[in-house]
């Protein structure tokens, strides 16, 4: 049993938008040319990726964003549209594989340090927990949801979703 209807899922993802994008931001052909120039430049690298997402390019996306990540950007910036843009293109392993990350960037007590982007990664988490509960990891889904809470207490999300996996597993039973 599914304990979270896909479109719920969707929408999440979809609504886990990247926060803090400039205003303005360079267009396409600037960015591209910039990446011509110097093609390890992982900011222009991540600025491109997340240009393609918003103009819908997804497969480019993804390639750009995860060369990001490969060059470095921080995980908190790119991580969270990566694992979006792979679950939009129902690249679910890609999105799981990324998403795994979380585990080594989401840490306890994270939200004193750096509240936006522990808050940001928390909701990410949330979110890779309900895609896993989607493919029947539960457990996965759950410790999870355990990090989110440990990292960002107040993370409104994960207390319902852990609910959510506690009633379907008692409904199984």
């Amino acid at each position: 049993m599914n304990p979270l209807p896909r479109t719920v899922l969707l929408a999440g993802l979809l609504a886990c938008a990247h926060r803090g994008q400039a205003q303005g931001s360079p267009d396409l052909d600037t960015l591209e040319r910039r990446l011509a120039e110097h093609p390890t430049d992982a900011q222009a690298t991540l600025a491109l990726g997340l240009h393609l997402e918003r103009r819908g390019d997804r497969p480019r996306a993804q390639q750009y964003l995860a060369r990001a990540l490969d060059l470095g950007v921080a995980p908190a910036r790119v991580l969270p549209p990566l694992v979006r843009v792979s679950f939009v293109l129902h690249d679910y392993h890609a999105a799981i594989r990324y998403g795994g990350a979380y585990r080594d960037v989401l840490t306890p007590g994270c939200a004193r340090a750096e509240p936006r982007a522990c808050a940001r990664l928390a909701e990410a988490t949330v979110l890779l927990a309900e895609l896993h509960a989607a493919v029947g990891s539960i457990e996965d889904a759950r410790a999870l949801l355990r990090s989110a809470l440990l990292a960002d207490p107040a993370q409104e999300d994960a207390r319902p979703a852990l609910a959510r996996l506690d009633s379907a597993a008692a409904g199984a039973r």
